[in-house]
């Protein structure tokens, strides 16, 4: 499944972000969290690459602030190995080339 993120970064203010950010600290979301690695413990970007690599981290597959909180838990996720998906997000960002990331297990 393919991530749902947007083209251009849009910036929030800071209250926004904090209220943002304090939502990834909840028991709720932690359970959730723990689940989702513990049935997907891999990386599903980089099993499309071929690569298999322990997740870290799970992603929201739809973006879930332009859709209110409710989103934040009623989403779609998955697994990622968080510093190839923070390579793919500057990637995309950017349009920075491979030759920053190419150690990353989930490098091209």
């Amino acid at each position: 499944m393919e991530h749902g993120g947007r083209d251009v970064q849009v910036y929030k203010s800071n209250e926004e972000r904090t209220q943002a950010n304090a939502m990834y600290q909840t028991t709720r979301w932690a359970r959730l969290r723990a689940k989702y690695l513990s049935s997907q413990p891999l990386c599903q970007s980089c099993l499309k690459r071929g690569i298999v690599t322990p997740a870290t981290d799970i992603d929201h597959v739809f973006p879930w602030r332009p859709l209110g909180k409710d989103a934040f838990y009623a989403n779609y996720y998955q697994c990622q190995y968080l510093p190839g998906f923070q390579r793919d997000r500057f990637r995309g960002n950017t349009g920075a080339g491979e030759s920053l990331f190419q150690l990353l297990p989930c490098g091209f």
